[in-house]
């Protein structure tokens, strides 16, 4: 009863403090780097000319404003001496320490010798930042890295070695925990930002005071923020202010359907566990069974009982939960690893070591644990409680009140599938929608096991007779394990329906997976087109990271080579939120080929509207106009269908471009706008190549092409960073990334199968205290231990496959659900459809072992029962 209890609270309490940590720690890295401020202003490619600053504070007098450079950083620990060396993915924050306590004043409180620092001790740490490669980091990261201020660190793929001058308190500002601080230049010379900043920092609306705010260009009917905005956009060009809370904001909600998906999975773990619990609560009355009946008998009244029952599953609940609460504290250290990696995977850089949680976490935590422990209880109390002092003791005349009430509980159950799929319909774009919908039909579905265990039973009695006759040597017990567990249905029933939910969320994020790896790895195999990628690692899409023009210029020009596919890859603003944008030429045979679809919250796309000339279509249009084609992701998030218009920041002005078309695109974060070369030229002070496809000709030797380009590469003189990998290369990264992204998921499924197991031992273990006095009556009659263990074991097995075989419905319309309506709306996925044959194999034999192995305790204890004994308790 502990058992099912805590595992029950220990799988949602796990999921919750992994989740609120990694919230806790990204708001904490985003305040840090936010601070005060209220606006950013924002460039074009690789950021803003420095001079826009000065001219801001000097010629505009707009004082409250401070520079910004920031992007990820690795750092080397500098004890490490194997080439597996410790390292730390951080976000470098370059800042201007005069500027900088207007927006962040406790930043810059460094300690260089691990104490408190005050007065001069905290201006001294402050310049000392101002001594190139000098960094601030949290106390904790530090001891990491095994370095202590005045130590040196390595930063990979950077020449220049940074030196810690002081360290900021992990416990006082738990923020810092992802942040390496560093002057502004540091930072540039870092990232290869030289004479660039990310952002300029501002805190609006202005003093009254100022220049901008007395300025006679201020138009009426307008707040102080906008006309303090107005202003600086006014009379500095090809810069735009951005609200620094809509972009915090843009990323928190990244990851907001990522952390929701898990929310459900442990959800869908608690249900499970709810048929845990009230078995293992019937189990506990029914250990008891002859004693309520006794007490009854001599006087006990029924809400005395009622009260007695529901008093102790209280008492136990609480036990349980505080012991679920433990369980799920050091489970949820582990899942908060893989939320860490999946999230720097997929999202950003976060640094996620402290699990944390709140009151109102171990408050959701308790409430769950009691309030599904006592309505597990409900129905066994009041079974127990209303009953005659004689059918407390009579247990067929229970098992022939639940017989009768079957065809209800079938049309509640239909009646809830009905529901589900209603939302479904209705509901336009909810994700909580979707989830609840899943919920009616998961719940549904299990109501209706119990009627279709009647009709397995009755279609399979005559065939498993004879066949069982055979098996058991002409026995006239061969169809006792299928009459046994329509004899017993209250337990059966229960137990099956818990183990076949179980097994059917298996086996649909069984079949979600395979889809999404299947789409992922065609996807791959249209996208990587080129046989080699030549392209400067880069940590951040605003890093300068170009590839020399004398190395593109050499690689054009090997022999054997076809055609060439060369890209540029930057971060801009859209208006509607940050976003990654490529701008693409090819030459030669090289071509761009993309799948292009309707957004998924549009009309299906007319007949041939995805033909390869309707594409061609569509990718001409980006080189004779203002046109990008849009990843389906943020299509999908921001409602954006082909014809729409996108405002984007360029190095010269907000410039709007027609969205061309929906592409298909896995990649997730801030979304994926595709333009032609000439297009970005005519927009973008920029000439920058980030990578170079490069395409072998039919007749060329791919080895003898390869050494080439490693000779143009080691040749280069400034080559670090250049690196050469094959498509092949490419797609097994991606897949192991893909792998590694789903792992927190497989861990939910077992620990969803592990509930479910400990489910259907409890029902065994109730069934066994039932029928004691049968299987007394059969040992008496001539069955021997072996035999009895050998029927057990048959009933057990049969429990096992009419799961299994009842969760691939539900675990069909699951996957379904969760491919065509779930991952569009949290993530804007759209795939396609697949069923392994493998997975619903797997999840067949997966039931009949989990039933086997929980039958095999109930089975050798009964399988020693004294039949003497047995009868003369009964």
């Amino acid at each position: 009863m502990l058992t099912g209890m805590a595992l029950g609270v220990a799988v949602v309490f796990a999921v919750d403090i992994a989740n609120s940590s990694a919230k806790r720690a990204f708001a904490l890295s985003l305040d840090t780097v936010t601070g005060r401020t209220t606006h950013h202003i924002v460039g074009g490619t690789g950021g803003i000319d420095e001079e826009v600053y000065t001219r801001l504070r000097t010629e505009l007098g707009v004082r409250n404003s401070a520079p910004v450079v920031q992007g990820p950083v690795t750092l080397i620990a500098s004890t490490s001496t194997t080439e597996d060396r410790y390292t730390e993915s951080l976000q470098l924050l370059g800042v201007d320490i005069f500027a900088e306590p207007m927006f962040r004043d406790q930043s810059l409180n460094g300690s260089s010798d691990n104490s408190s620092s005050t007065g001069n001790n905290s201006t001294r740490n402050a310049l000392n930042l101002l001594n190139r490669g000098a960094v601030i980091l949290a106390q904790n990261t530090a001891d990491r890295l095994g370095v202590q201020p005045g130590d040196t660190i390595a930063v990979k793929d950077s020449t220049l070695e940074l030196t810690l001058t002081s360290t900021v308190n992990s416990d006082d500002q738990p923020g810092f925990e992802s942040i390496a601080m560093a002057d502004v230049s540091t930072a540039q010379e870092i990232l290869g930002m030289q004479g660039k900043l990310s952002r300029i920092d501002l805190i609006l609306p202005l003093p009254g005071n100022s220049t901008a705010a007395n300025t006679a260009a201020l138009s009426e009917g307008q707040s102080a923020v906008e006309r303090n905005i107005n202003f600086i956009e006014s009379n500095i060009n090809n810069i735009a202010v951005t609200d620094a809370e809509r972009q915090n904001n843009s990323l928190t909600q990244m990851t907001e359907a990522f952390h929701t998906n898990l929310l459900a999975m442990s959800l869908l773990a608690l249900l499970v566990g709810a048929f845990l619990i009230y078995n293992t609560v019937t189990l506990s009355v029914i250990q008891r069974r002859q004693t309520f009946g006794q007490l009854r008998a001599i006087g006990l009244l029924r809400h005395e009982l009622f009260r007695s029952i529901l008093t102790e599953t209280l008492a136990f609940a609480i036990i349980g939960t505080l012991a679920g609460i433990i369980i799920g504290y050091m489970l949820g250290s582990v899942l908060l690893t893989l939320v860490t990696r999946t999230i720097n995977d997929l999202y950003f850089t976060l640094d996620v070591r402290q699990v944390a949680y709140s009151g109102f976490t171990l408050a959701k935590a308790g409430l769950i644990g009691l309030g599904v422990s006592l309505l597990a209880a409900l129905a066994p109390a009041i079974e127990a409680s209303n009953s005659p002092p004689g059918t407390v003791i009579r247990r067929t005349t229970v098992e022939r009140r639940i017989s009768s009430i079957v065809p209800a509980i079938f049309m509640a159950g239909i009646a809830l599938v009905l529901t589900g799929i209603a939302i479904l319909w209705i509901s336009n774009s909810s994700l909580w929608a979707g989830f609840i919908a899943i919920f009616c039909i998961v719940l549904g579905y299990s109501l209706l096991i119990p009627q279709a265990l009647i009709t397995i039973t009755s279609l399979s009695n005559r065939a498993a007779f004879t066949k069982s006759q055979s098996a058991m040597g002409q026995s006239t017990m061969g169809n006792y394990p299928l009459r046994s567990m329509t004899a017993s249905l209250s337990r059966t029933a229960v137990a099956i329906a818990a183990l076949a939910v179980s097994v059917s969320a298996t086996a649909g994020v069984g079949i979600m997976i395979g889809s999404f790896r299947l789409s992922v790895e065609q996807w791959l195999g249209n996208t990587l087109e080129s046989d080699i990628y030549i392209s400067s690692s880069f940590e951040s899409e605003s890093k300068e990271n170009s590839l020399p023009e004398n190395l593109i210029a050499k690689i054009s020009a090997t022999d054997g080579i076809s055609g060439t596919r060369k890209a540029r890859m930057t971060e801009v603003d859209t208006g509607i939120a940050p976003a990654r944008l490529m701008a693409v030429r090819t030459e030669g045979d090289a071509g761009m080929h993309y799948e292009f679809r309707a957004a998924s919250n549009q009309p299906a796309t007319p007949a041939g509207d995805n033909s390869e000339a309707s594409a061609q279509d569509r990718l001409d249009l980006l080189n004779s106009s203002n046109a990008v084609i849009a990843s389906e992701p943020f299509a999908n998030k921001f409602n954006i269908k082909p014809g729409d218009s996108v405002n984007i920041t360029s190095d010269s002005g907000i410039v709007p471009f027609t969205v061309a078309g929906v592409f298909t695109n896995y990649t997730t974060g801030k979304g994926l706008l595709v333009m032609s070369m000439d297009s970005y030229h005519r927009h973008w002070n920029d000439r920058q190549i980030n990578s170079v496809g490069v395409n072998f000709s039919a007749t060329a030797d791919p080895e003898t092409i390869k050494e080439s380009l490693r000779t143009h590469i080691s040749g280069t003189a400034d080559n670090d960073g250049i690196t050469m990998r094959s498509n092949t290369d490419i797609r097994d990264r991606s897949l192991e990334i893909f792998d590694r992204t789903f792992a927190i998921t497989h861990v939910l499924r077992l620990l969803t199968i592990g509930v479910a197991f400990v489910g259907i031992l409890s029902a065994l273990m109730a069934l066994s205290l039932e029928r004691r006095a049968e299987y007394a009556v059969l040992r008496s009659l001539g069955i021997t231990p072996a035999e009895l263990r050998r029927l057990l074991f048959m009933q057990t097995g049969l429990m096992g496959i009419i799961a299994g075989v009842l969760a691939l419905p539900l675990g069909i319309a699951m996957s379904k659900i969760l491919v065509s309506i779930i991952n569009v709306r949290s993530f804007g996925w759209s795939m396609e459809y697949i069923i392994p044959a493998g997975v619903l194999i797997e999840s067949i034999v997966l039931a009949i072992i989990a039933a086997l192995l929980a039958g095999l305790y109930p089975a050798q204890k009964l399988s020693r029962l004294s039949p003497a004994e047995a009868l003369r308790h009964q």
